[in-house]
């Protein structure tokens, strides 16, 4: 009688680790970035074009370094934001123990994040991305922000006809613009 509630609980395993492929809504791709089944991002039609007065610069990215604190040690991170002329944008994470290489930002299709962006009065910012956590489907959100000189302040609640607060750790990330020679790389959504 036991090994038929074996096999009985196995079959239920397998059917219910076989279903959850089904019900997600990203595929992952051959370089191990997730994409959306069936994009739905509303930032893409039209999508945007870099235009000579804005302030993003398409041949830089832009880093954030983060500090946490556990296990009694302080770890740096790194968060970095990379725009292209079509109006595409990618973010990505990488950990102090990675050097911030060109080649690490050149792997383009592997991306945390991926979205799409506009610019209002060549400063205001909206990024629309999509991302996956581990152990869920794929979802999709929005972020406003303004470039100011060579920073990207991204605000991490809605903010109602570009009236920015003061930026604090609280309420923003700063992102500090970093030239960098030979970015490659085409986006595959």
């Amino acid at each position: 009688m036991a090994w038929k509630n074996l096999v009985i609980y196995t079959c239920i395993a397998f059917c219910l680790i076989g279903c959850s492929s089904l019900f997600k809504n990203y595929y992952t791709n051959d370089e191990g970035g997730n994409r959306p089944k069936q994009a739905k991002f509303t930032l893409n039609n039209p999508s945007y074009n870099l235009q000579q007065e804005d302030l993003i610069d398409k041949n830089a990215v832009y880093v954030n370094t983060s500090y946490i604190y556990y296990g009694g040690k302080t770890h740096t991170d790194y968060h970095y934001l990379r725009f292209f002329k079509n109006g595409r944008y990618m973010e990505d994470l990488v950990s102090k123990k990675e050097d911030l290489t060109v080649s690490t930002f050149n792997k383009v299709n592997n991306a945390l994040m991926i979205g799409y962006f506009t610019i209002e009065n060549n400063d205001y910012l909206n990024l629309e991305y999509f991302r996956v956590k581990y152990g869920e489907g794929g979802f999709y959100d929005k972020r406003q922000g303004f470039v100011k000189n060579d920073s990207i302040f991204l605000y991490y609640g809605n903010v109602i006809n570009n009236n920015f607060p003061s930026p604090t750790s609280q309420n923003c990330r700063v992102y500090v613009k970093r030239e960098v020679a030979d970015l490659q790389g085409t986006p595959d959504w």
